[in-house]
């Protein structure tokens, strides 16, 4: 993935894309989950 692909605005998510016939892990879209749990409290279990 290129790292400009990560900004949530270049992502496909809410905008027009042609539908896969199979599984394009490429379409996977990383979001960080970690600041949000700790704001409210969440910990995992390697904390």
């Amino acid at each position: 993935m290129n790292p400009s692909d990560a900004i949530p605005e270049h992502s496909s998510p809410g905008k027009p894309v042609a539908c896969a016939d199979r599984y394009d892990s490429a379409l996977l879209f990383p979001l960080p989950r970690a600041p949000e749990r700790e704001a409210i409290g969440v910990r995992t279990a390697r904390q």
